[in-house]
């Protein structure tokens, strides 16, 4: 059967472009059609693609992409695992159903081109999940036509347990997520070990959301080292973070910031648009070491004068963003009935 074959196939440890042309062979075949296929690229000691026109790793849409193991076992740079100056018509420099990378050396995706859409390095039509690798992860300098310059997922984006330093730099899109865009799920970065950079990520449409991060299920940024997003543009909310539904939770890192980013609309740093349960969009900040915003601006903005009130009440560090005044005062009322019921 197909899974015999695949286990086979997999043991030879063929050469990484050998593998994804023979197994998308086997994927094409409609027998197999129900079966969800993994290409794994390991025990490398670099992986690297440089200036492909085609992409440079090209899967279907239902194929699971493992990359793992790749490591010359030093810090630093060059990058163990490189995907530099890929430009592609509809395709990214990574295309397939799941990304996985885990347990690698230095990571690097860097000015790859989508002319034809989102997701210049990496294209997931489920999910993006970068873990436990023990060196720098880059995205620099890729430009999509579409949603997400650098990422686009499907579902959802995790970024966990990184020793080295993470940066998302300078990379574009017409539309939403500059950096990362997850069309249905949620975005997390927890438990990274590294600095976490978003920098000069910017978005070029008039009704363009989140200029770093836009999800549509929530956004989590936990128990991470120093935070910081910085020089961003959105032609319409969250000039930094934006999610459509559920909360953005930013708690236990040490110091976050936001800094000199712009929104055309609402929420010049952060923009939650629904919560499913309450009705309106919220953000939570709590155990961090310290959090800072700085110079960010918007045409319509209206957080500053909720977020003064609710730190009188309760002295927590809580910011809500949300769609009216009157939204917002009725939101305070719950949340300090709710905190003098558990702590007063």
């Amino acid at each position: 059967d197909f899974g015999r074959i695949r286990r086979d196939f997999m043991k030879l440890h063929l050469p990484h472009f050998l593998a994804a042309a023979v197994l998308a062979a086997y994927v094409s075949a409609p027998a197999f059609a129900t079966t969800t296929p993994e290409v794994t690229y390991e025990n490398e000691t670099k992986l690297s693609y440089w200036q492909k026109n085609e992409g440079a790793i090209v899967l279907g849409d239902d194929v699971r992409l493992n990359i793992q193991n790749i490591t010359n076992g030093e810090k630093g740079y060059p990058s163990d695992v490189l995907f530099m100056g890929s430009v592609v018509q509809d395709k990214s420099a990574i295309h397939a159903g799941d990304v996985v990378m885990n347990n690698n050396g230095g990571i690097a995706f860097t000015g790859n081109n989508n002319p034809n859409g989102g997701g210049a390095a990496i294209y997931a039509n489920n999910n993006v999940t970068l873990s436990d690798n023990n060196d720098h992860i880059e995205f620099e300098d890729n430009t999509g036509s579409g949603t997400g310059g650098a990422i686009y997922a499907g579902n959802g984006v995790w970024i966990s347990t990184t020793e080295g330093d993470i940066v998302f730099k300078n990379n574009k899109g017409s539309q939403d997520g500059g950096a990362i865009y997850a069309y249905s799920g949620g975005v997390s970065l927890s438990g990274n070990r590294g600095s976490i950079l978003f920098e000069s990520n910017k978005l070029a449409g008039g009704g363009s959301n989140g200029a770093a991060i836009r999800a549509y299920n929530g956004v989590e940024i936990i128990n991470n080292r120093n935070v910081s997003f910085t020089d961003h543009t959105a032609g319409a909310n969250g000039g930094t973070i934006y999610s459509y539904t559920n909360d953005i939770t930013i708690s236990g890192n040490k110091a976050v910031s936001f800094s000199n980013s712009t929104a055309g609309y609402r929420g010049g740093a952060i923009f939650v648009e629904y919560e499913s349960t309450l009705g309106y969009g919220n953000v939570w900040m709590q155990g961090n070491t310290s959090v800072s915003f700085s110079n960010n601006s918007c045409g319509f903005c209206e957080s500053s004068y909720f977020t003064k009130v609710f730190k009188k009440y309760t002295g927590k560090t809580v910011i809500i963003v949300s769609h009216s005044m009157d939204d917002v005062a009725r939101f305070a009322t719950k949340v300090m009935n709710l905190y003098m019921k558990r702590f007063g």
